[in-house]
């Protein structure tokens, strides 16, 4: 059989191998292809001038921290940060909203979402963590920019995977 290491896990890929470690497997392999997000600097520029210097710490910090596999300290940095963006996005007209906030807010879904679906605990609550993730991706893509689209949808469709895994995996 042929076997692959996903972390500190091997995985054995053949006909006797579950579904879900196959999909768990793949995830993390195109996972690695994937170039993180961060603010551009423009960006990050504009939120400074418009107040916004907390948040675009928090989504530097979990920026490094993410990179760091530091996941309990990447999601309390991304959640901070996305709670700045969206006080900032709901205040006054849709339409007012300086561009640079819903990037931010995009970038820190991201963030919210990658560590949320990475934080250790009970096979029971992977499921309601996972699906948690999605919601952040969902809200991230309707009320962020255009600029990291791809990134957000590539990460959905890969918590979407692994979530039907775990529903088509025997009990």
């Amino acid at each position: 059989r042929a076997h692959y290491r996903c972390g500190k896990a091997r995985i054995f890929v053949g006909k006797y191998a579950s579904r879900c470690a196959r999909i768990r497997m793949e995830a993390a392999a195109k996972r690695q292809r994937v170039v993180h997000p961060t603010l551009p600097p423009a960006t990050e520029a504009t939120l400074l001038a418009l107040g916004g210097a907390e948040a675009a710490a928090s989504i530097s910090r979990a920026a490094a921290a993410a990179g760091a596999n530091d996941w309990p300290e990447a999601l309390c940095q991304a959640q901070a940060s996305a709670q700045a963006c969206w006080a900032a996005l709901h205040t006054g007209h849709w339409a007012g909203v300086d561009p640079a906030w819903r990037t931010a807010y995009m970038v820190a879904a991201y963030y919210v979402a990658l560590a949320g679906s990475q934080v250790g605990g009970s096979e029971e609550g992977e499921t309601v963590r996972l699906r948690a993730a999605l919601r952040a991706l969902d809200l991230g893509l309707m009320l962020g920019g255009t600029s990291f689209r791809r990134q957000l949808l590539f990460l959905a469709e890969m918590i979407e995977a692994i979530l039907e895994g775990k529903r088509e995996a025997p009990a």
